[in-house]
């Protein structure tokens, strides 16, 4: 691995838009102060990066003692090592191949299981009281979706989870047994200068570990 280093004078988050072009991924931490105070933090700077930037932007989360800033979820701690999946969060009614795909490298690479969380809102019922459309439940829909990515990367095991409710309690529900959350974020065009949504909101507070925002359109 190379690394390079740079330094940037002026606002951190002119810098890192000034390497944005040739950047394959952003990482940052949700540290949202120091011990001694300052500017808003990271969580601020990422949603500011997604409205610019067209990679993916991983977020660490970062635990505060009395003393200080603690290690983050992703490094120094053998209790990180001890969770064995990848999360990712999957909208079956808009699947992208980016996100997917995203997903299972990231399993891949870790040696680790892709756990896909996927369902729909409690509150879009019939009147039967069956789901607006119970095919986004149906086993089958899934499969569809993952069947080129799995004949890709065998060696991924994947485990479907079905859910009913808001997506974001259950991703985060999911990282306390994770290595990573991966989810999208949707992108309709640079003049719109979009925000995230409420999952990725959610999970930039809430997640217990390092989460993958990956932009699709």
């Amino acid at each position: 691995m190379h690394v390079t280093h740079l330094e940037s004078g002026g606002r951190p988050l002119e810098g890192l838009l000034s390497v944005a072009p040739d950047a394959a991924a952003f990482v940052m931490s949700t540290r949202t102060a120091t011990p001694l105070g300052g500017s808003p933090g990271p969580r601020h700077s990422a949603a500011a990066l997604l409205a610019q930037v067209r990679c993916p932007l991983v977020v660490v989360p970062t635990r505060r003692h009395d003393d200080g800033w603690a290690e983050t979820a992703a490094g120094g701690h053998g209790e990180a090592y001890d969770r064995r999946d990848v999360v990712l969060g999957l909208n079956l009614s808009r699947p992208d191949e980016a996100v997917i795909g995203y997903g299972f490298a990231a399993a891949a690479s870790r040696g680790s299981a892709l756990r896909v969380i996927y369902g729909w809102s409690a509150r879009a019922t019939m009147p039967a009281g069956r789901p607006a459309d119970a095919s986004f439940g149906e086993p089958g829909a899934l499969s569809g979706v993952l069947r080129p990515w799995q004949e890709a990367f065998p060696t991924v095991a994947v485990l479907p989870e079905c859910v009913i409710g808001r997506p974001v309690d259950h991703l985060v529900e999911s990282s306390a047994r994770a290595l990573l959350v991966v989810v999208g974020h949707r992108v309709r065009s640079r003049a719109t200068a979009p925000q995230p949504g409420p999952v990725v909101r959610g999970l930039l507070h809430r997640s217990l570990v390092p989460v993958a925002i990956v932009p699709h359109s």
